[in-house]
């Protein structure tokens, strides 16, 4: 029997003398698992699996966030003021499709298992980060809204080590900090890895743990271009072949892996990086004839990230998947639908022709390339003088003189 007491506050009562409460936990987080306890700070573990469906978060706080997260399927898109995927203790993803399109760190956990899948991270610190930061690293605000106030901490400690292990699927990070960042081990066994950032100092395309931890390639790809800073090599083993050289980034250039005369991976140098920087290339053939080279022109397949495995076919991503209630395991091949790029040259505003309008788009673009923007296609088209050397004025004349037909090609 309960009521308003005289006094201004609510008697007590319930059945044989016994009280109930609950509590309400806020989070700015969007998917969440697990929590901290209020009232006696008791870890509240919790675990996310997903298998499957399609999962739109633009959260403020971390987009998915649990004490171990397991991602086996689905279609994940997610916009975040912290983390993209973070996990107190381990992150595995077998398969599914993850586009993490804003993020301060794209998937943190204190260990990371990438077996599978097909992952976009872009982020204003590190891309991946094994064991590397705390819960609510990204914002002033870490951790749930406590009742009274206030914001509670929780996750990772910020001394702790990690590891994190790539053993298959495709992955593509756009960092400003480290792109691939473990406090412990980093061991690349397979997969595609392709990493465009940092373009500032104090970060590194990859960055393993000091003192005796280590970095170790055993197969797969990898394609690093960034800052020199923090230059981490891997040790390799089976004849893999790892090579680093320093080399011009042109924003829409293209990065070449070539063996011989055979190109075996090409990448496009993103619209926003022009710097001076570094090329790591990590492959699995046992070769030690395999050369870096920039510039220049290419007739093979590349799909949207602007990479290419030297071949004219799209890319086939093989994911190994893991049953989690049998010992079977399964390979899916999944082959990617996207019609292979066409380049015209010249046609700086893409709409099939060249014409005074594409003169128009490259001067806009030379004048201030930050208000008049052009798509990295729009950018390889259009560099059609010296090309690789960027967008110039030259590349305006070029194309102002082949409409006039005082050239008859560019």
């Amino acid at each position: 029997n309960s009521g308003w007491n005289p006094g201004g506050s609510w008697g007590g009562g319930g059945m044989g003398g016994e009280s109930s409460s609950t509590s309400t936990d806020v989070s700015a987080k969007g998917l969440k698992a697990g929590c901290t306890d209020d009232d006696t700070s008791t870890t509240i573990e919790g675990t996310i699996n997903i298998a499957g469906g399609n999962i739109n978060i633009k959260s403020t706080d971390d987009s998915v966030h649990g004490t171990d997260i397991n991602i086996s399927g689905g279609d994940i898109e997610a916009s975040s003021g912290d983390d993209g995927v973070h996990a107190d203790n381990v992150l595995t993803i077998t398969d599914g499709i993850i586009n993490i399109t804003d993020s301060y760190e794209g998937l943190e956990a204190y260990d990371i298992e990438i077996k599978g899948g097909n992952i976009h991270v872009v982020s204003s610190d590190d891309g991946f980060n094994a064991a590397g930061g705390n819960d609510g690293s990204g914002d002033s605000n870490p951790g749930g809204w406590n009742p009274g106030g206030s914001w509670g901490g929780g996750g990772m400690g910020g001394s702790s080590t990690g590891i994190l292990n790539i053993s298959g699927g495709y992955m593509y990070v756009r960092a400003e900090g480290d792109g691939i960042d473990s406090n412990g081990n980093i061991t690349i066994s397979g997969g595609t890895v392709i990493v465009c950032g940092p373009t500032g100092g104090g970060n590194g395309i990859f960055d393993k743990g000091d003192g005796n931890y280590t970095m170790t390639f055993t197969g797969g790809t990898v394609f690093g271009i960034g800052s020199s800073d923090m230059m981490e090599t891997p040790s390799t083993s089976n004849g893999k072949y790892a090579v680093s050289t320093n080399v011009s980034l042109q924003a829409g250039s293209l990065i070449f892996a070539k063996e011989g005369d055979k190109v075996i991976s090409v990448l496009t140098v993103p619209s926003d990086m022009n710097m001076n920087g570094a090329v790591q290339f990590y492959s699995d053939r046992a070769s030690s004839d395999i050369k870096i080279s920039s510039g220049g022109t290419y007739d093979g397949y590349l799909n949207s990230d602007g990479y290419g495995d030297g071949s004219s076919e799209p890319i086939v991503t093989t994911t190994t998947t893991e049953a989690t209630t049998t010992t079977t395991t399964t390979t899916t091949v999944t082959t990617t639908s996207e019609t292979p790029v066409t380049y015209i040259k010249g046609d700086a505003n893409g709409d099939g022709s060249v014409d005074i309008a594409d003169v128009v788009a490259i001067a806009a673009y030379v004048g201030d390339s930050k208000t008049n923007t052009l798509s990295d296609e729009a950018i390889i088209s259009a560099d059609v003088h010296n090309t690789g050397n960027g967008i110039t004025a030259d590349d305006a004349l070029m194309v102002q003189q082949y409409i006039a037909n005082i050239i008859s090609e560019l």
